[in-house]
């Protein structure tokens, strides 16, 4: 019998500028926009760098793949400590400042469009609106108690304002972080070469989007596994290769496992989930989930290359982290530490999110 699965957390500290391309063609004269990781990057990175150390043989596992074999059966054929990185699971990637990690802020609150220092919180009201017709399952209408003019809000959530907003409250001004303070885009301008003349292609300038983090903000994983898998995590500090053309990042294990804030459920309590990372749920919301209201932005395209494989994925569309769903009082949650994704999207960190509690507007 297996033991209980345990969790460490790990930091990536980018050594450059980063590249993740998003899903839309990429052809000579077209920019590549470069936008944030996605769980399937982070995770297949952190899997590559686990099996180069080990000494996989890439070509025996792609070949394995593609007669049908998973992941997990494909790395099992190659030896003990190969087998434990395929049965590893992973969680995020999340920002984090200063050691903190934060989460996107929720698609429920708006600020002010007169006063930054004014935050508004959206949630369901309790009788609808007249003319109100609810297209979607019987939802409710999302509301604030203010006629001033606000608009929706961009930034990241710190852990004090993470807590606030999931005990039902309105986060401070000072606990709502920028983007521009979390990372940057940069545009580059390149050229095609011939690999063989060794000189320029004509006509094959391209220009991509670059992120760069600032100077005090790392990528926070959480890796899962029964404690025999997790002895193949290093505890030394070492290098990955990550995102587009392969640039390095250093990857270390945190001082200890992230604590998530905790908002006990009461008796009778109306709960909500906030998604912290993205999720392809193939559609707006988990199948086996039956919310009151939801915010709920526009999806995201989601692709990338299947490394094993040797082609790309196919391309889907998730709902972006940030994304609220309002339940009952009777609704069971299930452990945030499970993600509301299944199958190998769970096991690469789509679906994650946190739990907290609300009040009619």
């Amino acid at each position: 019998m297996r033991e209980q699965k345990k969790t460490i957390s790990v930091e990536i500290e980018p050594l450059d500028t980063l590249f993740f391309r998003d899903g839309r063609p990429f052809e000579s004269g077209m920019p590549a926009q470069g936008g944030l990781p996605m769980p399937q990057t982070i995770a297949g990175a952190l899997r590559t760098w686990l099996l180069r150390r080990e000494g996989v043989d890439f070509g025996v596992m792609a070949a394995d793949i593609k007669k049908g074999d998973s992941f997990a059966e494909a790395t099992a054929r190659q030896g003990t400590n190969i087998a434990s990185i395929g049965r590893l699971e992973f969680r995020g990637p999340w920002f984090a400042k200063g050691g903190e990690r934060l989460v996107p802020l929720p698609a429920t609150i708006e600020i002010d469009k007169k006063d930054d220092n004014i935050i508004y919180r959206l949630d369901p009201l309790e009788y609808g609106l007249p003319g109100w017709k609810p297209r979607m399952n019987g939802l409710l209408p999302l509301w604030r108690r203010s006629r001033k003019p606000a608009g929706s809000a961009k930034g990241y959530l710190t852990p004090t304002g993470l807590q606030r907003f999931l005990a039902g409250g309105v986060p401070k001004p000072d606990e709502i972080i920028p983007n521009e303070e979390i990372y940057v885009y940069e545009k580059r301008t390149g050229i095609g070469l011939n690999p063989k003349k060794r000189t320029a292609e004509d006509g094959l300038i391209y220009s991509v989007r670059m992120l760069r983090l600032q100077s005090d903000v790392t990528l926070s994983v959480d890796i899962v596994g029964a404690s025999e898998d997790m002895a193949i995590c290093p505890n030394e500090e070492d290098v990955l290769s990550l995102g587009g053309e392969a640039r390095k990042a250093i990857v270390r294990r945190a001082a200890s496992r992230w604590e998530w804030p905790n908002v006990p459920a009461e008796k009778g309590s109306r709960r909500l989930i906030l998604l912290t990372t993205p999720a392809p749920f193939n559609g707006w919301k988990p199948p086996a989930l039956t919310p009151v209201a939801a915010a709920v932005p526009s999806n995201i395209p989601v692709s990338g290359w299947d490394l094993a494989r040797g082609g790309p994925k196919p391309n889907r569309f998730a709902v972006p982290a940030g994304s609220v769903y309002f339940l009952n009082e009777t609704s069971n949650l299930s452990n945030s530490d499970q993600p509301l994704c299944t199958a190998e999207d769970a096991v690469l960190g789509w679906g994650a999110y946190v739990g907290g509690i609300w009040n009619y507007a």
